[in-house]
């Protein structure tokens, strides 16, 4: 949905099957905001982050439903773009934790069917790959270093630098 104010860009549908997360572009931020599926609203179920000049992508929410996993970028977010982790029920900014402490970029978050690692795109080592970290799904942190699931060291071999075109999938048993 759109409107002439905001873009809504669905991320995840919440577990209860009737509402999802979507990133609400306007021109000055990207808020984070619960939207219900049922029947017709032009307003958000509830606004979970807005923080001015800043905005929210690639939001995944846990297995669990308690955590969420987002990129936040903007003017106030000194680079490099980083995967945070935080509360569903609190996401207020002081609270967003960095699941991966790394100077490379990291995108595209997205939990393991169990919730207990997360995967990501990353460009540790100069080509894009995807990574991954453990999580404690019960606290709500990262548990260990960040580890390599591709080894990309070529550019004829690599994941594409068009990460606005690109996705990952997690599945189980694959």
């Amino acid at each position: 949905p759109w409107s002439a104010t905001f873009d809504l860009n669905p991320s995840d549908g919440l577990r209860n099957g009737h509402s999802m997360l979507v990133s609400a572009w306007t021109r000055e931020a990207t808020s984070l905001w619960i939207w219900s599926l049922e029947g017709f609203s032009d307003k958000p179920e509830k606004v979970l982050i807005d923080r001015p000049r800043t905005a929210i992508w690639q939001t995944q929410l846990s297995p669990n439903g308690r955590w969420i996993v987002f990129v936040p970028t903007g003017r106030d977010i000194p680079p490099p773009q980083r995967v945070v982790v935080a509360s569903l029920d609190g996401v207020q900014t002081a609270e967003w934790t960095p699941l991966v402490q790394t100077p490379s970029m990291t995108d595209k978050p997205r939990w393991a069917p169990d919730g207990r690692t997360v995967y990501f795109l990353t460009s540790r080592g100069g080509f894009y790959n995807l990574g991954g970290i453990r999580f404690d799904p019960d606290r709500g942190v990262a548990m260990g270093q960040p580890f390599d699931v591709t080894h990309f060291v070529s550019p004829s071999l690599t994941v594409s630098t068009s990460l606005g075109e690109s996705e990952i999938g997690i599945a189980a048993h694959r």
